[in-house]
């Protein structure tokens, strides 16, 4: 532009639908600074006044929406019917909007549990206060399933404009909508009944009633009623479980059944309880909130208990390992009640001065029951350890697993032989002694030995066994580890009585060749330990040093080695080479233990 010139301009504008009152229309010349204007730019701007008023908009409302209470299918088929109405001041500026089904479990829509069944679109203008009415039929997916709050929405994709007049653009159906895959049954308890009086720890009939108010028999022909005990009229303070009953068959709409058990009340109750009987397996929709139901008040009397006592417990003063032994004990009842049902009888053995660690010799039930003041003697015999020995208490214990309810009172349930207590002494065994053995000091590796070796039995009574083996082992060092070398084994022939021996030769012993230096010989008596010599096993073995003479060392040398200068991968080569021993002695290993490398 040459200065003091210019030009004039026109642009046709379209005006956003919302804007409405007075506005100003702002026009800036050189609105990206392209031109350099050394006088300044403030009055690049220039501005008008502009009053506008609103274009007819339309005002979409949702009304007359229906739906189904109940369908029952998988897929379900449902019929949607809704009215939209143009409530605004014309028909507005779109021509085309989306009217959406939701189904929802709460009253809000926009939230997480949404689910949208089906969107739909309405073409063409509507004129104001003129309506139009949908029917469509849905096919639901497969599987689905619930309780809803079923709404319709129009303008769902917000391309309406209706000057924020948007909240009547949703609308829900009158009834709630429902569909289930099957028809439901629907458990009803609908009496509960009990005697108004009972005794703590004894047995209380209950009887109740079940019916099916569904729509469907019901899917599953078993399921599990339970008893439960509560403390409050509402059921809600459950203090014990009194056992699940199992009904069989499959329950028709409107029949019903009336089941009567007995239940064991528990110990040490006083005062009214309530019995709470609960119902359920069968599929019930959502209608599981009639599946409980409470009893009347019973009345419960504490019931005195026993009181378990154990006396008068004998038995031998001394005794052997691994004999037997006869114990007696008395179980009194010292309460005021009567004990009924079972209990157990523990036996143990309890060392003098070790604590309190027990070892347990048997146990036994008593089912007779036992009335107040009456007891009961039982007398048993029972088989001491083998390895046992030391001064015992034989220890009775009673109601070792609180089968039987005393009311805490269980201080008294254990008594024992102390003073008169048990002397256990080992059972007298076999002791055998390797006593001598009768080697060389030295040896050459790759030769022979022989050697000799006495055993005796040091103890009061023969072998309890007539065949055993003795073994003879070289070693690196004077204990039988695994990774000894055993030379040879051989059988002693026949039962040793007490202070009885034998002599046994062991002839050609072979001494590796790679043996050399300080060894040990070392001959251990039954090496398998078939004779019972408990505790007295230390002295089976007895150890000689034998100095090992090494043979001439050997000097392998690989040469003249012949292989092709090219071959494929995969395939095979032949390779020759010669091995010599420029050594002074033979090798100590066969080739064949050489491994190819």
């Amino acid at each position: 532009m040459a200065a003091n010139s210019s030009y004039a301009a026109q642009l046709n504008l379209n005006l956003p639908l919302s804007v409405s009152g007075d506005r100003y229309l702002l026009v800036v010349t050189d609105a990206n600074k392209q031109v350099i204007e050394i006088t300044g730019e403030e009055n690049n701007l220039a501005s008008s006044l502009i009053q506008i008023e609103l274009a007819p908009y339309a005002d979409l409302a949702v009304s007359n929406v229906t739906a189904p209470t109940l369908t029952i299918g998988d897929p379900a088929s449902v019929t949607i019917d809704w009215t939209v109405t143009n409530l605004g001041t014309g028909i507005g500026k779109t021509s085309r909007w989306v009217d959406r089904i939701i189904a929802s479990l709460d009253s809000t829509i926009g939230n997480s549990d949404d689910i949208v069944l089906a969107n739909f679109t309405h073409d063409g203008f509507l004129e104001k206060n003129e309506s139009y009415t949908r029917s469509e039929k849905l096919l639901l997916t497969p599987g689905f399933q619930g309780r809803y709050n079923l709404f319709v929405q129009t303008d769902a994709t917000s391309q309406v404009f209706e000057n924020s007049l948007e909240t009547n653009n949703t609308n829900t159906a009158n009834n709630s909508f429902s569909v289930v895959r099957t028809p439901y049954a629907d458990l009803l308890v609908s009496e509960v009944q009990a005697k108004a009086s009972a005794s703590s720890g004894q047995l209380l009939q209950v009887s109740w009633k079940v019916a099916n108010s569904g729509i469907g028999i019901t899917n599953t022909s078993s399921w599990t009623d339970r008893i439960k005990l509560a403390s409050d009229p509402e059921g809600k303070n459950i203090i014990a479980d009194l056992g699940s009953f199992e009904h069989v068959g499959a329950l028709a709409v409107g029949k019903t059944y009336n089941p009567s058990v007995d239940v064991t009340l528990p110990n040490g109750l006083s005062g009214n309880y309530y019995l709470v009987v609960t119902t359920g397996g069968p599929f019930e929709f959502i209608y599981t909130d009639n599946n409980s139901r409470t009893s009347n008040a019973v009345q419960v009397n504490f019931t005195p208990p026993p009181d378990l006592v154990v006396t008068n417990v004998t038995s031998p003063t001394a005794a052997q390992s691994g004999n037997k032994i006869d114990v007696s004990w008395t179980v009194a009842n010292s309460g005021v009640g009567d004990a009924v049902g079972s209990w157990t009888d523990q036996i143990f053995l309890k060392q003098v001065g070790s604590g309190e660690q027990l070892i347990s010799l048997g146990s036994f039930t008593y089912g007779n029951g036992l009335q107040a003041g009456k007891n009961y003697t039982r007398s048993e015999q029972f088989v001491l350890s083998s390895k046992e020995q030391g001064l015992y208490e034989v220890v009775v214990k009673t109601n070792t697993t609180n089968s039987l309810y005393e009311n805490g009172v269980t201080n008294n349930n254990t008594s024992s032989t102390n003073p008169n207590n048990l002397l256990v002494s080992l059972t007298p065994r076999p002791d055998l002694l390797l006593s001598e053995i009768i080697a060389p000091t030295s040896a050459n590796a790759g030769g022979t030995i022989s050697l000799d070796f006495i055993i005796s039995n040091e103890g009061t009574v023969g072998t309890n066994t007539p065949n055993w083996q003795d073994r003879v082992y070289l070693s690196l060092d004077n204990k039988i580890s695994y990774d000894d070398l055993s030379l040879g084994s051989f059988s002693n022939g026949a039962a040793l009585a007490s202070l009885e021996s034998y002599r046994t030769q062991a002839n050609t012993l072979v001494i590796p060749k790679y043996f050399r230096g300080e060894a040990y010989l070392i001959v251990q008596a039954d090496a398998s330990g078939l004779v019972d010599e408990y505790p007295r096993e230390s002295n089976n073995t007895k150890v000689v040093k034998l100095n090992i003479n090494s043979l001439p060392p050997a000097d392998l040398v690989t040469s003249n080695v012949i292989a092709p200068t090219q071959a494929f991968e995969g395939s095979k080569i032949k390779v020759r080479y010669t091995v010599t021993n420029l050594g002074i002695g033979e090798t100590d290993r066969d080739a064949g233990q050489i491994p190819f490398g």
